[in-house]
C-alpha cells in the first residue's frame, strides 16, 4: 500500500469530490414553520405524582418544602 499518494491519485480524488459535489441535491431551505407534534389526547393515566403521597415525594426529592 502506498502511503504518500501520487499527484496523480490527488487531482482523482478532487475530481471525484467535484463529481459527488455537483450531483448532490441543494440544501433545502427550513420549513416555514416549526414541526410540531400534534397534540395527544388525554389516556387517563395519572401521573406518579398524583399517586404517590406527599410524603413519598418529598422522601425522593420531588418535593423541596411539604409544609408549605
Amino acid at each position: 500500500m502506498e502511503l504518500n499518494p501520487s499527484k496523480a491519485w490527488i487531482e482523482n480524488a478532487r475530481a471525484a469530490a467535484r463529481v459527488l459535489r455537483s450531483r448532490s441535491p441543494a440544501s433545502a431551505a427550513p420549513p416555514a414553520e416549526p414541526f410540531l407534534d400534534p397534540p395527544s389526547e388525554p389516556s387517563g393515566l395519572r401521573s406518579l405524582e398524583e399517586t404517590q403521597s406527599p410524603d413519598e415525594l418529598w422522601y425522593k426529592g420531588r418535593i423541596v418544602d411539604r409544609w408549605v
